[in-house]
């Protein structure tokens, strides 16, 4: 810039640099957002924009359409974050807050300001629920969630940096963190190092993977297992206080694993974790307490299922790979689960490396005895994300890979439904209502449907705006209220018709003009507090 000199080089149409000069957009359909010096297109975003900008801190892509259309973007991943409409004309220019929680937009039929503050479900038969979740810029977003009483607690994958609170971490890589909300208006109460696995039902404790700062290993520690470098080590597993995070008991027969840099499948085992039979030697897939918060069971990534007491942290039964060798079992949703009586404990596993293309294998066992299998049976196509029983613990829910809802009845452990419906290429996590009377999915595809579980008919469903994974969670917060969760942001949902109404109400900005009303025949043309209130 100091010489003069012409750095890049692009096609016609809109042109604006972003804050720091390290970005530029150019064209209008796609609109397409340029490195300046790596002179690389970094995506393409399609719509006909009239005008476009970056926001303040250069991480969104904010547009007009010639239709009127508000659209932002997520600039990295190039999600669809927000869409507003209502405009009759294009804007001609547009403005962000610095904090990038409202737009102002400017047109030829004047202005307007867009609260982008709360994430959005803005397609059919979807409505924003009053509290509504979002990440800050420093995390991957929600990976796995559970509800309590009180709060919202989730696993989010931090990229260290913004709001690292782990020291010496480089930006370069991620790790976990546990962050606890405030059910009610959506604050974030506190955030603590740890892989989320499970909390205690309607209690205080929750488990935790820890995991801690990056360490340089040489070629003779990681003993030819992979190549030197820097690895992230998996802790041992704790019993923590849910709000604050606090230590209550460390899980024993557990050994050290290091995760590879970002983006590399090598892994290296402590000296501890040689020899068999030995200690819990693997990465956690799955984890449940049990409903009294005693009992502890796990699920590893190769075929290790394991229970521990909770008080005093000891390991009380473990089943192993079938010939004890790490990776003899590649289990891709290996889970576990309780019954509502805490009697039986139903585990998921399924053969090989193509397992996904396999029935997934379903052991029901005695809590009291668990080396006593009580019943065995198989999913269509691979094992199940998640298995959930009704309160009474009358049916046991699960989904499998060939994007299934199996719902089986306990008294003889026999399917009763299979439930179809779902889209896409998976669907990651099934939750039952508190009453026992639905389930709700989340899907890959971006929707939660919810089917009654005693005829298997579809009852509701929402779409999220279209991201690259989709819907990751979906809980229940009561027995009308849904949670669904993605990567940047979490929303509650309605199935009440007079919540649905009550919210849309609040949301209007303005009432019928006395044209639609003739047009419309709408008799009386209310008033928009009058709208508001019903009367």
């Amino acid at each position: 810039m100091d010489t003069g000199d012409e750095l890049l080089e692009l096609p016609g149409g809109l042109s604006t640099l972003s804050p720091d000069g390290s970005l530029v957009l150019t064209r209008n359909d796609p609109l397409e957002p340029w490195d300046v010096a790596r002179q690389q297109k970094l995506r393409e975003f399609k719509a006909n924009f009239s005008v476009a900008w970056f926001s303040p801190t250069g991480s969104k892509v904010v547009g007009s359409t010639g239709g009127g259309r508000i659209l932002v973007f997520d600039l990295e991943f190039g999600d669809l974050l927000f869409e507003m409409r209502g405009r009759g004309s294009a804007a001609v220019r547009i403005q962000m807050t610095d904090d990038e929680s409202r737009i102002a937009t400017f047109g030829g039929d004047g202005s307007a300001v867009w609260d982008i503050a709360s994430p959005l479900l803005s397609t059919m038969g979807s409505v924003e629920f009053p509290a509504s979740l979002e990440g800050e810029p420093a995390f991957f977003g929600l990976v796995g969630s559970f509800i309590s009483s009180e709060y919202l607690v989730t696993n989010r994958l931090v990229y260290a940096g913004a709001r690292s609170i782990i020291e010496d971490i480089p930006t370069t890589t991620g790790y976990d963190e546990t962050t606890v909300f405030d059910l009610e208006t959506g604050e974030v109460i506190n955030s603590y190092p740890g892989l989320l696995l499970a909390v205690v039902p309607g209690g205080d404790t929750v488990a935790l993977q820890r995991s801690g700062p990056l360490k340089e290993l040489t070629a003779s520690e990681t003993a030819g297992q992979a190549p030197p470098g820097a690895y992230l080590p998996y802790e041992r597993v704790v019993i923590t206080d849910l709000v604050t995070g606090e230590l209550i008991m460390e899980l024993e027969g557990l050994c050290l694993w290091y995760d590879g840099p970002p983006s590399s499948l090598d892994f290296v085992e402590t000296e501890e974790c040689v020899g068999y039979p030995g200690p819990w030697r693997e990465y956690v897939n799955n984890a449940r307490f049990s409903s009294d918060g005693s009992l502890l069971a796990m699920a590893g990534k190769t075929g290790r299922f394991a229970v521990w007491a909770v008080e005093t942290g000891k390991m009380i039964w473990s089943r192993d790979t079938e010939d004890g060798m790490d990776g003899a079992l590649t289990l891709f949703d290996a889970n576990v689960a309780f019954s509502p009586d805490d009697q039986h404990l139903v585990i998921s596993l399924f053969n090989g490396v193509d397992g996904l293309e396999q029935p997934g294998i379903i052991e029901v066992r005695e809590v009291g005895s668990p080396d006593v299998v009580v019943a065995k049976f198989r999913t269509d196509v691979g094992g199940p994300s998640k298995m959930e029983f009704t309160p009474d613990g009358r049916l046991l829910v699960l989904n499998d890979q060939a994007l299934n809802v199996i719902v089986v009845d306990t008294e003889d452990w026999e399917r009763v439904h299979t439930l179809s419906g779902q889209q896409g290429v998976y669907f990651p996590d099934i939750a039952v209502d508190p009453t026992g009377r639905f389930v709700a999915t989340a899907g890959r595809d971006g929707v939660s449907i919810v089917r009654n579980l005693e005829t298997g008919e579809e009852v509701q469903r929402f779409t999220a705006p279209r991201t690259p994974f989709g819907l990751r969670n979906v809980e229940w917060v009561d027995e009308t209220t849904l949670m669904l969760g993605t990567r940047p942001w979490a929303v509650l949902v309605t199935l009440d018709p007079a919540t649905l109404v009550e919210t849309a109400r609040s949301k209007l900005t303005r009432s019928f003009t006395d044209e639609e009303c003739v047009t419309y025949n709408i008799d009386p043309c209310s008033t928009l507090e009058e709208m508001k209130t019903g009367s």
